[in-house]
Protein backbone atom coordinates (compact mmCIF):
# COMPACT_ATOMS: atom_id res chain seq x y z
CA UNK A 1 0.00 0.00 0.00
CA UNK A 2 1.38 3.30 -1.31
CA UNK A 3 -0.15 6.40 0.98
CA UNK A 4 0.02 9.40 -0.58
CA UNK A 5 -0.15 12.44 2.27
CA UNK A 6 -1.96 15.67 0.39
CA UNK A 7 -1.79 19.03 2.70
CA UNK A 8 -4.10 21.89 1.49
CA UNK A 9 -4.13 24.80 3.16
CA UNK A 10 -6.08 27.90 1.68
CA UNK A 11 -6.86 28.63 -2.13
CA UNK A 12 -5.77 26.04 -3.85
CA UNK A 13 -7.06 26.49 -7.69
CA UNK A 14 -5.47 23.72 -8.83
CA UNK A 15 -7.04 20.72 -6.14
CA UNK A 16 -9.65 19.46 -8.51
CA UNK A 17 -6.73 18.25 -11.41
CA UNK A 18 -4.45 16.94 -8.41
CA UNK A 19 -7.08 14.58 -6.92
CA UNK A 20 -8.35 14.09 -10.62
CA UNK A 21 -4.09 12.97 -11.44
CA UNK A 22 -4.20 10.80 -8.13
CA UNK A 23 -7.59 8.61 -8.99
CA UNK A 24 -5.93 8.16 -12.74
CA UNK A 25 -2.54 6.15 -11.06
CA UNK A 26 -1.87 3.31 -13.29
CA UNK A 27 -0.94 1.85 -9.39
CA UNK A 28 -4.03 0.61 -7.93
CA UNK A 29 -3.01 -0.30 -4.00
CA UNK A 30 -3.23 3.37 -2.91
CA UNK A 31 -4.58 5.78 0.30
CA UNK A 32 -5.18 9.22 0.07
CA UNK A 33 -4.39 11.37 3.48
CA UNK A 34 -5.57 14.69 3.00
CA UNK A 35 -4.82 16.74 6.52
CA UNK A 36 -6.56 20.07 5.62
CA UNK A 37 -5.28 23.56 7.43
CA UNK A 38 -7.77 26.46 6.66
CA UNK A 39 -8.71 25.55 3.44
CA UNK A 40 -10.62 27.82 1.39
CA UNK A 41 -14.52 27.30 1.00
CA UNK A 42 -14.07 26.00 -2.61
CA UNK A 43 -11.30 23.36 -1.44
CA UNK A 44 -13.37 22.27 1.23
CA UNK A 45 -16.28 21.82 -1.29
CA UNK A 46 -14.19 19.69 -3.50
CA UNK A 47 -12.26 18.01 -0.95
CA UNK A 48 -15.82 16.59 0.75
CA UNK A 49 -17.04 15.78 -3.02
CA UNK A 50 -13.80 13.75 -3.62
CA UNK A 51 -13.73 11.84 -0.27
CA UNK A 52 -17.38 11.21 -1.17
CA UNK A 53 -17.22 9.80 -4.34
CA UNK A 54 -13.16 7.81 -3.20
CA UNK A 55 -13.45 5.15 -0.80
CA UNK A 56 -9.61 5.31 -0.72
CA UNK A 57 -9.58 9.14 0.41
CA UNK A 58 -8.84 9.91 4.12
CA UNK A 59 -9.61 13.56 5.35
CA UNK A 60 -8.35 14.87 8.39
CA UNK A 61 -8.86 18.40 9.33
CA UNK A 62 -6.22 20.08 11.41
CA UNK A 63 -6.77 24.09 11.33
CA UNK A 64 -3.81 26.44 12.17
CA UNK A 65 -0.84 23.62 12.26
CA UNK A 66 1.16 24.26 9.30
CA UNK A 67 2.89 22.02 6.47
CA UNK A 68 5.03 20.30 8.93
CA UNK A 69 2.68 19.38 11.63
CA UNK A 70 -0.11 18.70 8.67
CA UNK A 71 2.44 16.18 6.58
CA UNK A 72 3.40 14.34 10.29
CA UNK A 73 -0.45 14.11 11.04
CA UNK A 74 -0.93 12.27 8.00
CA UNK A 75 1.91 9.84 8.38
CA UNK A 76 0.42 9.34 11.61
CA UNK A 77 -2.33 8.17 10.33
CA UNK A 78 -1.33 6.39 7.03
CA UNK A 79 -1.43 2.98 6.73
CA UNK A 80 1.18 2.18 3.50
CA UNK A 81 4.55 0.74 3.49
CA UNK A 82 5.50 3.97 1.23
CA UNK A 83 4.75 7.24 1.69
CA UNK A 84 4.26 9.60 -1.37
CA UNK A 85 4.03 13.17 -1.06
CA UNK A 86 1.93 15.59 -3.01
CA UNK A 87 1.01 19.01 -3.16
CA UNK A 88 -2.91 20.38 -4.19
CA UNK A 89 -1.03 22.36 -6.79
CA UNK A 90 0.45 19.44 -8.50
CA UNK A 91 -0.40 16.91 -11.21
CA UNK A 92 0.88 13.27 -10.93
CA UNK A 93 2.11 11.48 -14.08
CA UNK A 94 -0.38 8.42 -14.36
CA UNK A 95 2.87 5.71 -13.71
CA UNK A 96 4.64 7.39 -11.28
CA UNK A 97 3.84 5.56 -8.08
CA UNK A 98 4.28 2.04 -10.03
CA UNK A 99 7.57 3.16 -11.27
CA UNK A 100 8.19 4.23 -7.98
CA UNK A 101 7.41 1.40 -6.25
CA UNK A 102 9.32 -0.71 -8.79
CA UNK A 103 12.26 0.52 -7.95
CA UNK A 104 11.99 0.32 -3.95
CA UNK A 105 11.21 -3.75 -4.88
CA UNK A 106 14.22 -4.10 -6.79
CA UNK A 107 16.57 -1.99 -4.30
CA UNK A 108 15.40 -3.05 -1.00
CA UNK A 109 17.70 -0.35 0.78
CA UNK A 110 16.43 2.28 -0.98
CA UNK A 111 15.44 4.23 1.60
CA UNK A 112 13.79 7.93 -0.58
CA UNK A 113 13.29 7.93 -4.28
CA UNK A 114 12.36 10.89 -6.17
CA UNK A 115 11.49 12.27 -9.70
CA UNK A 116 12.07 14.45 -12.44
CA UNK A 117 9.09 17.01 -13.58
CA UNK A 118 7.49 18.90 -15.89
CA UNK A 119 6.56 22.44 -15.48
CA UNK A 120 3.05 23.75 -16.49
CA UNK A 121 2.16 26.80 -16.05
CA UNK A 122 -1.52 28.57 -15.27
CA UNK A 123 -2.52 27.41 -19.04
CA UNK A 124 -1.20 23.75 -18.47
CA UNK A 125 0.88 24.08 -21.16
CA UNK A 126 4.10 22.94 -20.30
CA UNK A 127 7.16 25.17 -20.10
CA UNK A 128 10.19 23.34 -18.75
CA UNK A 129 11.56 20.20 -17.47
CA UNK A 130 13.71 19.42 -14.17
CA UNK A 131 17.23 18.55 -15.11
CA UNK A 132 18.02 16.90 -11.52
CA UNK A 133 20.74 14.68 -10.01
CA UNK A 134 20.02 10.68 -10.51
CA UNK A 135 23.09 9.63 -8.91
CA UNK A 136 23.24 9.17 -5.52
CA UNK A 137 27.21 11.15 -4.92
CA UNK A 138 25.69 13.73 -7.13
CA UNK A 139 22.40 14.08 -5.23
CA UNK A 140 24.69 13.87 -2.01
CA UNK A 141 27.22 16.15 -3.18
CA UNK A 142 24.08 18.66 -4.16
CA UNK A 143 22.72 18.31 -0.98
CA UNK A 144 25.64 20.58 0.38
CA UNK A 145 24.10 23.59 -1.24
CA UNK A 146 20.58 22.86 -1.90
CA UNK A 147 17.96 20.50 -1.81
CA UNK A 148 18.06 18.38 -4.84
CA UNK A 149 14.78 16.56 -4.84
CA UNK A 150 11.39 17.66 -5.84
CA UNK A 151 10.04 17.29 -2.44
CA UNK A 152 6.12 16.38 -4.04
CA UNK A 153 8.16 13.89 -6.16
CA UNK A 154 9.28 11.69 -3.19
CA UNK A 155 7.77 8.65 -2.65
CA UNK A 156 9.70 7.07 0.68
CA UNK A 157 9.62 4.37 3.32
CA UNK A 158 7.48 4.32 5.93
CA UNK A 159 9.65 3.01 7.79
CA UNK A 160 12.27 6.08 7.67
CA UNK A 161 9.73 8.27 9.66
CA UNK A 162 8.86 5.33 12.56
CA UNK A 163 12.84 5.10 13.25
CA UNK A 164 14.63 8.28 12.69
CA UNK A 165 12.68 11.21 11.35
CA UNK A 166 9.48 13.81 11.42
CA UNK A 167 9.23 16.89 9.69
Amino acid sequence: LISVILPVHGKTPWLEEALDSLVLQSHDNLEFVIVTDRPSSSAAKTISRFASRESRAVVVNSPRIGLAAALNTGISIAHGDFLARMDADDVMATRRLEIQEKYFRDAPSLQVLGCQADYINEAGSMIGVSALPTRHDHIAFSLLWANPMIHPGLLMRRELFEDRFNY
